[in-house]
């Protein structure tokens, strides 16, 4: 059996009352063990030298990961102010020196692999990931030195997944792939984890790729649910106490600046998302996050881009942006991002102007 550095009860009982924070982290206490011992005896079969298959014993590795997962948020966020660090540094200490050895998992010259094994491996990763960010949040280290080391190791994975087209096959051997909407999902609490601890610097550039990553995106599910990450991002930064208010640096001034030009990318496409985007432009030119809506750079990128979203003229002649073809929410929202503006360009005002008087417009 591999043991904690804390004590587990002699008696195992038959029922936990897992909304208690005492009764769950008995649980923890009887169950830890078992899952690193079964992890153990399944690394051998599961990383076979020079291939990686769909085995029962990656079936179990990967089911692992999600019972460690589970049990680790529920305490960690649930309990957090009460869960003793020294407890979870024991585990922490357990955590990384029978799991990171492997991590990321797949890496290495594994000559046969599938499409499928390289989802699984994904998966497991950013499963194990979270993990970690789990214990992030809760401040507990394993150790200075052991603990820079192994959010290094993590942090540069993640890297590599939000960057991953421009290096990351290279430095890891396949490890990342395309991921899947589900899988970028699973990849905001590790971000959300990322960007709160980091060092400024750091996590500018972290955020940077992150954005980067989303804009690669642009026309698939995937962009839509960056787009909602990242605005529930940017709305955190209300509270100037917040740690996450030293996260609003140029990286989310130039997010912010490319909305309007996603507004007329979309055209009538997707008016939810369309009005999803406005309320955003909204929200900041209203509540001044990270003082945005008192920057004058984001005021002037607004008044600018906004222009083709209602009308332009050409050369060939003037030309109605989306706005005439959008429903009546989305219409009202566009109206009342201007009211907000701190001023309305000539162009703007007689393009907003044209759209009234047009018959196209319902």
């Amino acid at each position: 059996m591999v043991a904690s550095d804390t004590k587990v009860e002699a008696t195992i009982r038959n029922t936990y009352e897992l909304n208690d924070c005492d009764e769950l982290k008995a649980f923890i206490d009887v169950l830890m063990p078992t899952l690193v011992d079964l992890w153990l005896e399944s690394q051998p079969s599961a990383f076979t030298p020079g291939s990686i298959a769909l085995t029962p014993a990656l079936a179990v590795m990967h089911t692992i990961l999600k019972m460690m997962n589970l049990l680790w948020r529920s305490i960690l966020v649930e309990f957090k102010d009460r869960v003793p660090r020294s407890w979870v540094a024991g585990w922490l200490k357990v955590i990384t020196k029978h799991f990171m050895i492997h991590f990321p998992f797949g890496t290495g010259n594994f000559s046969v692999r599938d499409r499928q094994v390289d989802v699984t491996l994904q998966d497991r990763n950013i499963l194990f990931c979270e993990l970690l960010s789990h214990v992030i949040l809760s401040g507990t280290d394993a150790g200075e030195e052991a603990s820079s080391e192994w959010r290094d190791t993590m942090l540069d994975y993640m890297l590599d997944m939000f960057d991953g087209e421009r290096e990351s096959r290279k430095k890891n051997d396949g490890t990342v792939i395309v991921f899947s909407t589900q899988q970028l999902e699973a990849t905001f609490p590790v971000v959300w984890s990322l960007l709160n601890t980091l060092d400024d610097e750091i996590s500018a550039e972290f955020l940077k790729a992150v954005c980067d990553k989303s804009n690669t995106l642009w026309g698939t599910l995937s962009a839509i649910v960056s787009f909602e990450f990242l605005s529930r991002l940017l709305k955190t930064q209300n509270n100037p106490g917040d740690r996450s208010s030293l996260l609003v640096t140029d990286v989310m001034r130039d997010w912010l600046l490319l909305l309007p030009k996603r507004l007329w990318q979309l055209k009538a496409t997707n008016p939810v998302f369309s009005q999803s985007i406005l309320e955003v432009m909204i929200y900041t030119l209203k509540n001044n996050p990270g003082g945005f809506a008192q920057d004058s750079a984001v005021a002037a990128g607004f008044e600018a881009a906004i222009k083709p979203f209602f009308h332009v003229e050409t050369a060939k002649g003037a030309i109605f942006g989306p706005f005439v073809m959008l429903p009546e929410p989305v219409q009202i929202c566009a109206v009342t991002f201007l009211y907000y503006l701190p001023s309305w360009p000539e162009k703007l005002v007689r393009g907003y102007a044209e759209c009234l008087s047009a018959a196209v417009c319902p």
